[in-house]
């Protein structure tokens, strides 16, 4: 099973973060590992940058084809996280990614000027038609 991700079992974290700016109230924190930041929450997914560097994101209401749509667009040049992991814990799919620094696009558009943005929308239009052309992943398992 030479470059597959194994879905695996695994037991959840049970330390708490420390609080850290982002939109998540103080019991997201709960059950997470010190130095992990809560970058997004919205009951259903739950998404944090641990200290090592690596996002992980998490939720019940995920599948794990999310993570084969990772590799298929990384393999076709788009640019995307790179995977690390995918596992699975009484239904919850966590998939860790690598984490890419920069703003993000909701912090940038309100600043950006006309042109960048329709420059912006240019380039996301094409990425997507690039998506839609490929075959889609196998979703039985993630290969790497």
């Amino acid at each position: 099973m030479d470059g597959e991700v194994m879905y695996r079992r695994k037991p959840m974290k049970t330390a708490r973060a420390e609080t850290d700016g982002s939109d998540a109230s103080e019991s997201e924190h709960e059950g997470l590992e010190p130095g992990v930041m809560v970058l997004h929450t919205n009951g259903m997914r739950k998404i944090v940058l641990e200290s090592n560097n690596a996002v992980v994101n998490s939720g019940a209401h995920m599948d794990a084809a999310e993570a084969e749509a990772l590799k298929t667009a990384g393999r076709a040049g788009i640019p995307a996280p790179r995977l690390h992991d995918v596992s699975s814990n009484n239904d919850i799919v966590e998939i860790r990614m690598s984490y890419i620094t920069g703003q993000t696009l909701k912090q940038l558009w309100p600043s950006m000027p006309a042109d960048r943005k329709e420059n912006t929308a240019n380039q996301l239009g094409l990425i997507l038609q690039h998506m839609q052309a490929l075959k889609p992943p196998r979703t039985a398992q993630c290969i790497l």
